[in-house]
């Protein structure tokens, strides 16, 4: 695609159509390592019937999972994957110049969206399997070697899942990130987006290293 960007919808990825995919102005991603990486995309529009075209298209509805993907050296890179959260818009008198933006955060946000009150037990570790595995296809976990137990110390949640998974990897000396493998899908034209939630050091310690000793790494 001539803008240099694809923008795929749905849990199959497709492309927009061409209608929508002409429209497209601008692109916008800001990332950051522990929190959801922001999105934006910004069409070109117009008036009819008083109202902007795009403001009411069920394709760019909140909720719905955007891809942004470019071609980088003939090797696909998905840059974020999430939910749409918000819209925003400018109308101009007689209708050119007008702008409609969809505004979106990567799938952590999906974890940020219920407060949970819980009580666990075991590695804080185990416990980042458990809460990213109901929402990621892969996980890369480091293991941390704190053991909490019923009756003596346990690992206090009372607020939501990815502030509490933030807390954990402060506590712990890691981060908190996610990365994207892409390819074109075999079926139909979309793409095949697996998603990695990683809950581990950055950059990473040597094995077996302590907490303590990640300040001895040199970073490159």
């Amino acid at each position: 695609m001539g803008f240099g960007a694809i923008i795929a919808t749905g849990e199959n990825n497709t492309p927009l159509d061409r209608d929508l995919a002409g429209c497209i102005a601008e692109v916008r991603i800001e990332q950051k390592l522990d929190e959801p990486a922001q999105f934006a995309v910004r069409f070109i529009d117009d008036l009819e019937d008083g109202r902007l075209r795009h403001a009411n298209d069920e394709r760019l509805a909140i909720d719905t999972v955007v891809s942004v993907i470019v071609e980088v050296a003939d090797q696909l890179v998905c840059l974020v994957r999430g939910p749409i959260v918000e819209h925003k818009s400018e109308m101009t008198i007689g209708g050119p110049g007008s702008w409609f933006e969809i505004h979106g955060l990567d799938r952590r946000d999906l974890l940020d969206r219920i407060c949970v009150q819980a009580t666990w037990t075991g590695r804080a570790s185990d416990v980042a399997r458990q809460i990213l595995g109901q929402a990621f296809d892969e996980l890369d976990v480091e293991d941390t070697t704190r053991v909490y137990e019923e009756g003596r110390e346990t690992l206090n949640q009372r607020t939501t899942d990815l502030e509490f998974l933030q807390q954990l990897a402060k506590r712990n000396n890691l981060h908190l990130w996610l990365t994207y493998d892409c390819a074109r899908s075999s079926i139909g034209s979309g793409f095949q987006v697996t998603e990695t939630a990683h809950f581990a050091s950055s950059p990473r310690r040597p094995q077996g290293a302590s907490g303590a000793l990640a300040s001895a790494i040199q970073l490159v």
